[in-house]
């Protein structure tokens, strides 16, 4: 395997097992680096053949109905929902371009060949992953600031500020992962002229969506687990204990908050392992002898990889009380018949408003039909 491939495995993170179809030539976003001699490829293609569709369509559905429930007023003025909302529509992205490429591959149907669609792939791929993964980095500062400096929740975390970063994020992220459209042919093999460029790119990204945010992630979660252990001691030498049931809910929002950083974490290590290894190896030596040990390993470490981003919607449900009572409040209608009851009380009032001016309008005019009776009957009177 050339350090071109290679790489290519190494930025996109996709299994080339998951998208092999061995009766087509077609390869997107993959080389053959887990396809042993010994048919362990053809095992695992079968195995992730059936796991993707399954992972995918089960994330999009869950991610889908969590961005509904973290856009539901009662929880959507929260910083951290804004967040996590967004995370979900970037999974729901990035699931839909693999449910796209595994659709090509198994069904032969060689959108690779299209024009663009190769490339577009790529760069959605590039940028959804980037996305998922910077977002669960500010959930975990959010959750740092709330545990570690409370004084600061008032002022940082706000939706107005949520939204900017948001905002700068995406605009980065898509400048920055635009480069598949310049450097790529339709087939996107890289232009002999950008070959240099788009290595460097690997490990670039390599940094910037594994080692940097890793470190990040890490750093801050060490700081609340110190903190909150450090808090339990003090409790305990005061001989204060927390009231069963009144638990508040700054406290609900950041073991939330917790949760999602350390599934995210745990599901995500196997696959920084493998695509470290793969960083290393290319960077060392221009090819790579894949053990079928090695191919059973990226193939879990991937599909762990693609869970990370599908099963959220279940650690909402799992640690998250007003997520849940978000959704059943959806579940039941209760914002509609709200909203159905405002504006009937509405309604009522201004039938109230226009009833009583009715009578308004009536005695003035009746009193101004008075009036001119008087006159005339004093004009007679003249008369």
């Amino acid at each position: 395997m050339t350090n071109l491939t290679l790489s290519t495995e190494v930025m996109t993170g996709y299994n080339c097992s998951a998208l092999y179809r061995p009766s087509s030539n077609e390869s997107l976003l993959c080389t053959d680096s887990t396809l042993t001699a010994d048919g362990t490829g053809e095992s695992l293609a079968s195995a992730e053949m059936y796991l993707v569709p399954i992972i995918a369509g089960f994330g999009i559905v869950g991610n889908t109905l969590a961005f509904i429930v973290f856009r539901h007023k009662s929880i959507r003025e929260n910083s951290s929902s804004f967040f996590l909302a967004v995370r979900s529509l970037s999974d729901i992205g990035f699931l839909v371009t693999l449910l796209i490429i595994w659709t090509s591959s198994v069904f032969g149907l060689y959108l690779s060949r299209i024009l663009l669609v190769c490339k577009t792939l790529i760069f959605l791929s590039y940028v959804f992953g980037c996305l998922s993964v910077w977002l669960v980095v500010l959930v975990t500062a959010e959750n740092y600031i709330r545990i570690c400096k409370p004084a600061l929740v008032k002022i940082v975390c706000k939706t107005r500020n949520a939204k900017l970063i948001c905002l700068l994020l995406v605009i980065s992220i898509l400048i920055s992962y635009s480069f598949p459209f310049w450097t790529m042919t339709d087939d996107c093999t890289p232009l002999h002229i950008h070959y240099e460029f788009v290595t460097v790119m690997v490990y670039i990204d390599s940094v910037f969506t594994l080692f940097l945010p890793s470190i990040v992630i890490l750093i801050l979660m060490a700081q609340i687990a110190v903190s909150l252990i450090n808090s339990n001691n003090r409790r305990r030498r005061l001989g204060k204990f927390p009231i069963a049931g009144k638990m508040n809910i700054f406290t609900k929002v950041t073991q939330m908050l917790f949760a999602v950083t350390l599934v995210f974490v745990i599901l995500n290590i196997p696959s920084h392992v493998v695509r470290l290894r793969l960083v290393i190896a290319s960077f060392f030596k221009n090819s790579l002898a894949i053990r079928t040990s090695d191919a059973i390993a990226q193939s879990i470490a991937t599909m762990l990889y693609y869970a990370s981003m599908a099963i959220n919607v279940i650690i909402y449900l799992t640690f998250g009380s007003r997520f849940r009572q978000a959704l059943v409040r959806i579940i039941r209608g209760e914002e509609f018949r709200t909203n159905r009851l405002c504006h009937e009380r509405e309604r009522m009032t201004r039938m109230s408003m226009s009833m009583q001016t009715i009578p308004t309008q009536c005695s003035t005019n009746n009193n101004l039909l008075n009036i001119e009776t008087s006159m005339k009957r004093a004009h007679s009177a003249e008369i």
